[in-house]
Parts: structure tokens; sequence; C-alpha cells
């Protein structure tokens, strides 16, 4: 895999990441890398108009004004030289904060979007309100509808900016650090592969510290919300779950970027394959709950197999599996989600699990490439779907170890493809 390949998929990482953060925080989040010239965003952000308050969506329904928030985005990015509030063009304040790492400037991350309580800043805030609403032609009661929609944001004051938003991206920050000085070393490591390894080895290790970190923020933040009896205890304890949860992705992801032997050796014990699939899909059923996604797994885990498998390894295998299945559904709907059936039937000798899912499909002559090292099929990037294209590959190196195969197909139903991977493994 070359330099540039393992830079984008920490850069699809890094989306991931400022999606849980996002997601947890109920914080707007993106950042803005200066080589790329991009702005990346929460993947609940990225095509979409659902995530944001409903004074951005008011400007950003018209084509003109969602062209004039990116090119916005795109210039405080690009302009951003210290830690400090700005104002956008349509009058919301933003936090910044420059990430540097060896003495470069990587990029910058923009956390908002907020109203400022100071009366200069109010008056910045009405002056550019009044500049966007003309700009963009609107109406008498659409002013109306957008100066009552901007009373509505939060509001903060200069010491809640630094209890809130400062203090809170801290953890984010270095997360973001250690990402771009594996970066800055990844020519050095290339000549020695075992370094590499050992490498990814200790950025997922620094990389949960970190994360851990954001879980703190984070938990202190519900904890405040509890005592105000905001949110109940249960469902604090929940999202700290969830964070948890995010962290064993992370960890999946970055073994991904080693060869399999980064999981230590094989250690064959009888296991029931039903509890390895479950774990899988209780570590991604709530990203998929999110999707509209349901699980359906048959029979019973209970009633699966126990199977001579290395349990490190066969889960590593069925999580690329499962977010796979995941990542690739299309959304559904509350009143027809949509769903992955996931399939055990004896074959002869050998026990056959089926993965099935509706969504971004494989094509034919793409079939036989997909589990090489580093491949991604062409539907998958015309859909900007994030991937290394590293899972498929391992996970065939791990089932042909245990003795089985693994075989993949995919169809087109019209509006969606049909999409099957099955794993076969020797019973006795």
């Amino acid at each position: 895999m070359t330099a540039e390949k393992k830079r984008h998929w920490i850069l699809n990482t890094l989306e991931a990441l400022l999606d849980m953060y996002s997601f947890k925080t109920g914080l707007l989040v993106g950042f803005f890398d200066r080589k790329l010239g991009e702005f990346l965003l929460p993947d609940r952000l990225a095509g979409t108009l659902d995530g944001y308050g409903e004074y951005c969506r008011i400007i950003r329904r018209s084509a003109q004004g969602d062209k004039m928030c990116k090119e916005d985005m795109l210039y405080r990015g690009r302009d951003a030289q210290r830690a400090t509030p700005q104002v956008c063009h349509a009058g919301l304040w933003t936090h910044q904060k420059p990430i540097r790492v060896g003495g470069e400037d990587v990029g910058v991350l923009i956390c908002g979007k907020f109203r400022l309580t100071d009366a200069e800043s109010a008056e910045e805030s009405r002056q550019r309100r009044i500049a966007v609403a003309k700009e963009l032609g609107m109406s008498d009661a659409d002013r109306a509808t957008l100066d009552e929609a901007f009373a509505h944001v939060r509001e903060l004051s200069p010491s809640e900016i630094d209890a809130q938003i400062v203090s809170g991206l801290e953890p984010l920050a270095q997360a973001i650090s250690e990402l771009y000085q594996l970066i800055q070393g990844q020519q050095r490591l290339e000549a020695d592969k075992q370094a590499l390894q050992d490498d990814m080895l200790n950025l997922s290790h620094e990389l949960q510290i970190r994360l851990q970190a954001v879980m703190a923020v984070n938990e202190n933040l519900m904890s405040t919300l509890r005592e105000q009896q905001i949110l109940p205890r249960d469902e604090v304890l929940s999202d700290m779950e969830e964070i948890l949860r995010e962290i064993e992705k992370f960890r999946v992801s970055i073994l991904n970027l080693g060869e399999q032997t980064t999981l230590g050796q094989y250690d064959f014990r009888r296991k029931n394959i039903g509890a390895i699939i479950m774990h899988s899909v209780n570590l991604y059923e709530s990203e998929a709950r999110r999707k509209n996604v349901r699980f359906e797994v048959t029979p019973a885990p209970k009633d699966f197999p126990w199977i001579k498998v290395s349990w490190d390894h066969m889960v590593h295998a069925f999580h690329n599996l499962v977010n796979n299945a995941v990542k690739y559904s299309y959304y559904g709907t509350e009143a027809e989600p949509r769903f992955i059936r996931i399939a055990g039937i004896r074959s002869g000798a050998y026990y056959g699990i089926a993965i099935e899912n509706y969504g971004i499909g494989i094509l034919q002559d793409e079939l036989a490439k997909i589990f090489e090292r580093g491949y991604r099929g062409k539907l998958a990037r015309q859909e900007r779907r994030t991937g290394s294209g590293l899972g498929l590959g391992i996970v065939k190196q791990i089932v042909e170890a245990h003795g089985g195969w693994i075989h993949v197909v995919s169809r087109n139903q019209g509006s969606a493809w049909l999409t099957c991977f099955k794993v076969y493994l020797p019973v006795v």
C-alpha cells in the first residue's frame, strides 16, 4: 500500500472520528486539510442538511446559499492562523483551532455554530444577516423567519466558549496530531515493514488513549446535563457504552493497516461461531440503526455450531464483513427499514455463513479483484464511501488459514444491489 493511499485512509478515519465526536457532544465540528484544500465534515453532515440547525438550513436550501456557505468554510479554513472565534458570512460564530505538527500547519478544526453575547459581536452578526438576506433576495416574510431562527441559535459567552468549546476540542486536536505524525513518518517506515507494523500497534494504542480522553470530556458534559435533569442516568451510561464501541471500531481499522500477523499467533480452540457473529452485530448495530437498517440472524446464535477457530482472528474477519454490510447498505426508513441478513447452514463437512445486504454493489468484472489488498470497487468509489480496500484481503487470509474459503455474489436488483459474502469453515 502506497503512502498516499495510507494518507487517504487516515483522512477517512478522521471523518469517522469527527462524526463520533459531533454525534456524542452535539457540537458541529469540521476539519480543513491545508494540503488537500478540502473541508472534511462528519458523515451525518455530508450531502444532507438534516444535521444543521434551522438557521443554516434556511440559508442553504437555495443553490446560491449552499454555495456561499461552502465557499465561506473553505475561506475560513485557509485563513485561520490562531485559536479564536470567527464569524461566518451569515452571522454565526465558530471557534477555530489550527493544528500544527512538526512545525507544519496541517489544518484547522472549526467548531460551532453559535451566537456571542457581547454587543459588538451581536451587531456584527446582525449586519451579516441583513447582507446575506439581501444577497439571496429574501422577501420580508423570509427575513422574519430567518431572524426568528437566528434567535433560537445557541448563545455563548466568552467564558462558556472556553469551558464548552476550547477545552472540549483539545483531545480531538491531540488525536488529529497523532494521525498527522503518522503521515509525516510514512516514507521512513516503508523501508522497514516490521517497524511499520509496530507503529500501527502503537498508533492503535495512542488513538484509544486519545479517544478515552474524548470520552472523558463527553462524560463531564453528560454529567452536567444529568445534574440539570436534562438527561437520565441510563441514557448517559448508554452514550458512554456507544463511545467504547466506537473505539473498538477504530481498533479494527488500525489493525487492517498491518498484516494479519498484527493480531498475533493463531490459537485454535472450539468456539460457538454464533457468539462471534453476535459480537460483530452488537458492535455495529447502533451504526446500522442510524441508517434504519436492521439485522436478521438465523438460526438463533446458540444454535450455531462450535467450530475450531482462532478467536481474535475470526472476530476481526467478521468485524470487517459486518462493517462493510452496514457501510455499503442504503438508508431505510422508520416505516420500511432495510435489512442485513446473516444466515448459517451446514454444507457437508463445512458450515457456511452468508452475510447479505442491499445497497452499493460490486461489478461482475471486479468480483475476482475485490480481495486484492488495497483494491476498492468502482461503485463504492463513485458513491464516495470511505474505506482503504484492506479489510477483505485480510478476511480472505484469515478464512483460508482456518481451512475455509470465502465467496461473494453481487447482483443489480434495480434500485439497489444485493450483495452476499459467504464464508465456509470446516466443522471437524
